[in-house]
């Protein structure tokens, strides 16, 4: 009967009316038309629905800037002007992109837990504009460190005015279990197969709220079954609702916005061995200053219930203190807050590389620059048995430098110290958040 109300709930909200958009403030120019130029494998539609402006709309600057940054972070392009044109008492604007590639078969080098010493590889197509229409689908190969294999699907929008999202993933995949790192076991291997669904709706620009259904098979080594409930495996089916407000100015190194994410899951539906509720919880606020940047970050996550070993809490691994960044920490619940003060040392630029086997749009108005930071992170992992303690909060801070390119978009290498002033070196690509 829950699952049925669970469900019902989730369609009713999914399927409300979106809130009426106010009305363009009184201005001196109104948007005569909106012409693109760039775009050989985008469609028009799916540059129009990221625009702000439409034509008979006031125009503004500002609301200019944003259509920008708002086609920029559907992260098909190496760059994106919009140029106003006077039309008489109008303008009209002109939108030029150039377009990255798309359609690739990749070799597959990914650090798991972000540890160098953990390397996946092995071979994957990926589309990142299938259909010209921003919607994602990957297949990959895997080998190494968690080997095994996976199939995704992501539709950011469907529908016009009234934005819905679709979701689905299969992932099958062996890795050396976290709990034998702090527990008195012998290493063993876990094996997971996963599969999920997700719907969703946005209301407005920035808020959306979506749904999931998903299933994992989690089974281990000869030597760990007897953590099981089953020892040929546990069947794990869950629920999930996710609500998020995302304000962000560039979502790959955001310089202004709110990020608010809320994640509640009920996983053990038809088994009660498994009943588990999570909830995830992530704040992320960009301040800007002038040419500086103060950004912070709040995150907080617990599990409740009699939780297996294969969905406890960690820090150490996908979750990390900069200073204890090789340091483990393992419970039920975690808390992390990070902070960031950002400038630049070598202001963004575009540069333009010989046409390749990639294509000649893909190497184009390529942005380049190089920012610095100071960096203060602080965290904690405990369980109902062992409360949470502001005095033993795992602290460390230090500074870096942030390079950004093109496709990567950020290659971070830091220098870190936990409070007995130990160093460590850190070298990750994409934004600490």
């Amino acid at each position: 009967m829950k699952i049925i109300f669970l469900a019902w709930s989730i369609g009713v909200l999914l399927l409300l009316p979106a809130g009426a958009q106010p009305h363009p403030e009184k201005g001196e120019r109104l948007v005569s038309e909106i012409m693109f130029n760039g775009n050989k494998v985008t469609r028009k539609e799916t540059l129009l629905r990221e625009m702000v402006l439409r034509p008979g709309d006031v125009y503004s600057d500002s609301l200019r800037r944003i259509c920008e940054q708002r086609i920029y972070n559907l992260q098909l392009f190496n760059h994106v002007e919009i140029i106003p044109i006077p039309d008489h008492n109008r303008v009209a604007l002109w939108v030029n992109v150039t377009e990255r590639l798309y359609f690739y078969p990749i070799p597959v080098v990914r650090l798991e837990d972000r540890d160098w010493s953990k390397i996946s590889y092995g071979l994957g197509l990926v589309h990142t504009n299938f259909r010209g229409l921003n919607e994602y689908v990957v297949t990959e190969l895997v080998f190494g460190n968690r080997p095994g294999y996976a199939f995704q699907y992501y539709n950011p929008w469907i529908g016009d005015r009234q934005r819905y999202t679709f979701g689905m993933q299969v992932r099958s995949y062996s890795l050396k279990s976290y709990y034998s790192i702090l527990n008195p076991i012998s290493d063993f291997n876990e094996q997971r197969f996963r599969a999920q669904l997700s719907l969703g709706r946005y209301w407005g620009l920035y808020f959306s709220l979506s749904g999931s259904v998903g299933y994992e098979k989690i089974s281990a080594d000869k030597q760990a079954r007897y953590l099981l409930n089953n020892s040929s495996g546990d069947d794990v089916w869950g629920v999930g609702m996710t609500a998020q407000y995302d304000s962000r100015d560039l979502k790959q190194y955001p310089s202004s916005g709110l990020y608010l994410n809320a994640t509640l899951f009920r996983l053990g539906l038809f088994n009660n061995a498994n009943d588990v509720n999570s909830y995830q919880l992530d704040m992320r606020y960009y301040r800007p200053l002038g040419r500086f940047t103060l950004a912070g970050r709040l995150y907080h996550s617990a599990s409740l219930g009699d939780v297996p070993f294969y969905q406890l809490s960690y820090l150490g691994f996908a979750e990390r203190i900069r200073g204890h960044f090789n340091d483990v920490y393992e419970g039920t619940r975690v808390a992390l807050a990070a902070f960031e003060f950002r400038f630049p040392i070598v202001p963004l630029f575009r540069m333009s590389l010989p046409p390749t086997f990639m294509g000649a749009s893909a190497t184009q108005n390529m942005r380049f620059g190089m920012n610095g930071a100071l960096f203060l992170d602080s965290g904690q992992v405990w369980d109902a048995d062992r409360p949470f303690d502001g005095r033993a909060m795992q602290t460390g801070f230090g500074l870096g430098l942030h390079i950004r390119v093109p496709y990567v978009e950020v290659v971070r290498m830091e220098l870190a110290f936990d409070t007995q002033l130990n160093s460590e070196f850190i070298i990750e690509t994409k934004t600490a958040f």
